[in-house]
């Protein structure tokens, strides 16, 4: 059942920030929402860092796809989506291309533009269902070009 629009805007209107508290110096500044701890933060290597606890979502976030616990989570950098974990009640499978010289294009739920990638770049068309850890083959491209693109080592989770 998907999310009320309703409980939506509750869980987005009540969200917290907390700084990190210069008396306790293992804290780190976050953001929650719907139970759901975002830190980011400077590390000690000059990296921007962003972390995300999954401990504690709000049960109507939690769905239980092939009998394991997961949040569906969609992380975006400069309007490019960089992880995509499908949502079984969305229906949405995650889709990703990779090309001929070893990259991975993320699609989160755009099959066709996927597609169209995998087509033109002569690379492989992944998929993976919600509840799913590994990558499937759907269609490798590259094949037309006389070569594979596909090793047996795809990477679970989000490719690359």
């Amino acid at each position: 059942m998907p999310i009320s629009e309703k409980l939506r805007r509750k869980f987005n209107r009540t969200a917290r920030f907390l700084p990190m508290r210069r008396e306790e110096p293992g804290t780190l500044p976050s953001l929650t929402v719907a139970g759901v701890m975002v830190f980011v933060y400077v590390d000690r290597t000059g990296h921007l860092r962003v972390s995300v606890d999954l401990d504690t979502p709000h049960r109507v976030l939690v769905e239980q796809p092939a009998g394991r616990s997961t949040v569906p989570v969609r992380v975006d950098i400069q309007g490019t989506t960089v992880f995509f974990e499908p949502s079984e009640r969305a229906g949405a499978a995650a889709w990703a291309v990779r090309g001929r010289g070893g990259a991975v294009e993320l699609f989160a739920d755009d099959w066709e533009g996927a597609e169209r990638t995998a087509a033109r770049c002569g690379g492989a068309l992944l998929r993976r269902l919600p509840g799913e850890r590994q990558w499937r083959l759907v269609e490798d491209f590259g094949q037309a070009y006389g070569e594979s693109t596909v090793s047996s080592d795809l990477p679970s989770g989000a490719p690359g």
